[in-house]
């Protein structure tokens, strides 16, 4: 009755709200346990003095997470990997954030799965515990796959391999094909988040239109050096993961 608070390390706490929180936890005698989270229309509100959070409210946020399987008989393999699925579904974005930004003031859902390498090195911590000393040991994402619906634009991702370099920021190529990516780009470039390019995101939305495909196009995204690449144009800074 009272929600929830999420503590983010170095990013301040977030109030969480909703109509029901489930969860379940089985396997526990596992090296992973098997992990269920589900929040049904969840509302984010960021504490005083905490940097903001990417979206106000969906109706609905899900949460899977475990031990891997193998594609024989669905065993369960012993090399410390871990399965994850995240999904979210009728997303309102901050106003004036990067979502919001791409979504041009619509809805933002999607799914993205992966499977973490090296999860061992977070056993002895909470699931989203040390992610440095994880890199660190040289774990990784592999296996990304994922659909992200904003506004009128979609996209389907997929990506062999990512992982963090030194300072958090995620590196690595992701195959991008993008249904209608010109709204999402000339939002993004109309924005004024800190951090965004917009010269560069316009110029990639120009590029885009250029093509004379506007419908349905392949994007590599590249980050690199701390930056989200498209081609030649840096349109922000590569997500951080710690």
């Amino acid at each position: 009755p009272n929600g929830l608070v999420l503590t983010r390390p170095d990013m301040g706490k977030v109030a969480v709200r909703g109509d029901a929180l489930r969860m379940s936890i089985s396997h526990l005698r596992a090296p992973f346990p098997d992990l269920r989270i589900q929040l049904d229309q969840p509302v984010f509100t960021p504490h005083p003095g905490a940097a903001p959070f990417p979206i106000l409210r969906a109706g609905q946020l899900q949460i899977e997470a475990r031990p891997h399987l193998t594609e024989t008989a669905g065993t369960v393999a012993t090399n410390g990997a871990v399965d994850v699925l995240f999904r979210l579904t009728e997303a309102r974005a901050r106003p004036g954030g990067v979502l919001d930004g791409l979504a041009v003031q619509g809805p933002v859902e999607g799914w993205i799965e992966t499977t973490l390498e090296g999860a061992d090195h977070l056993r002895g911590r909470a699931m989203l515990g040390d992610l440095a000393a994880w890199s660190q040991a040289g774990g990784r994402f592999t296996a990304v796959r994922g659909e992200l619906k904003a506004g009128v634009s979609s996209a389907t991702l997929s990506a062999d391999t990512l992982a963090a370099d030194a300072n958090g920021r995620l590196q690595g190529t992701v195959a991008l094909t993008a249904d209608k990516p010109l709204p999402a780009l000339a939002g993004l470039a109309r924005s004024g988040v800190a951090g965004v390019d917009r010269a560069a995101a316009a110029g990639a939305a120009t590029a885009t239109a250029l093509t004379g495909d506007t419908s349905a196009v392949s994007l590599p995204v590249v980050f690199r050096d701390g930056r989200t690449w498209l081609g030649p144009f840096a349109l922000a800074p590569a997500p951080k993961l710690f």
